[in-house]
């Protein structure tokens, strides 16, 4: 069982000059623009730690500083 024909020849190497000219392109632009705008870590990479905490009873009073501390 073949999927393609056996005499199937598809000629890639035709667009070898564009891809690579391509290629060259993006990678001088993005050289261009680490060393300009630089890298912006996102929250992943500035550490820290977040908590998330919700109170069901609305009459509680909670103190922010309270809270900090018995955490």
């Amino acid at each position: 069982m073949h999927i393609l024909p056996k005499n199937t020849k598809f000629n890639f190497v035709r667009f070898s000059n564009i891809t690579s000219s391509i290629s060259f392109l993006l990678i001088i632009v993005s050289i261009i623009i680490f060393f300009t705008i630089g890298i912006k870590p996102s929250i992943d990479f500035t550490g820290g730690t977040v908590i998330n905490l919700s109170i069901n009873n609305q009459n509680t009073n909670v103190s922010l500083g309270i809270l900090r501390e018995e955490l």
